[in-house]
């Protein structure tokens, strides 16, 4: 159920994050940060949909490579991972060091 939901709730935080954009974009000196924090967010997605589809294949009967399905999922689950932390290295970067916080505006 878990990873199943997440693609939903990471749809959701990417929409108050673009949200947020529009209220501080006129504040910042650069947006480069920005969108490369967009970009990390939106590579974990793409490889979190992945792992779904690998995890699904994985639940399949009638597949023979079930074994490689789940080490597929593993794996794009672990670079999913790698993209999840660096967008938020990247957003507490714009936080703290750009100013890029939304309380308060």
């Amino acid at each position: 159920f878990m990873l199943l939901s997440a693609p939903l709730f990471f749809l959701l935080t990417m929409f108050l994050g673009d949200s947020a954009l529009d209220i501080i974009k006129n504040d910042l000196t650069s947006l480069t940060m920005v969108y490369q924090h967009e970009d990390a967010s939106y590579m974990a997605l793409y490889f979190l949909l992945a792992a779904i589809v690998f995890e699904v294949l994985s639940m399949v009967e009638q597949i023979k490579f079930k074994q490689l399905a789940s080490v597929l999922c593993l794996l794009t689950l672990l670079v999913a991972n790698y993209y999840l932390v660096q967008a938020a290295h990247l957003g507490g970067k714009l936080v703290y060091e750009q100013g890029a916080a939304v309380l308060g505006r």
